[in-house]
């Protein structure tokens, strides 16, 4: 296993992991950042999508090719990598869970008034 080879294919699916958590979750406050409008906002989402998926699975690939190859010169330490990746995938599935619990308020039909 050439560990330098897995450490970048982890490195490059914890960006993957990264880009796609931001613009799953952080979109609206990106638009308003970048002054975007409503359709150049959902184009910035599906381009994040696509990018970060593209990441993850180059870095799959990377990282499959690092286990395949022999064992290089140098000793390189994974396990930050390893920890910055369950981090982010933990960080991802617990703004998931946050955004199915906390539905948004249902929306007035016509002709309803809010009562302060």
């Amino acid at each position: 296993m050439r560990k330098t080879t897995v450490k970048t294919g982890l490195t490059v699916i914890s960006a993957g992991i990264v880009i796609v958590t931001v613009v799953t979750f952080c979109h609206e406050w990106l638009a308003g950042l970048f002054f975007l409008s409503h359709e150049s906002e959902m184009r910035l989402i599906v381009i994040g999508l696509f990018w970060g998926g593209l990441f993850g699975g180059l870095g799959a690939v990377i990282t499959v090719t690092g286990f395949f190859r022999a064992a290089g010169g140098r000793e390189v330490r994974i396990l930050p990598v390893l920890l910055f990746l369950a981090v982010a995938v933990i960080l991802f599935f617990v703004l998931f869970y946050s955004t199915l619990e906390h539905s948004s308020p249902p929306r007035l039909r016509p002709g309803e008034t809010v009562t302060i």
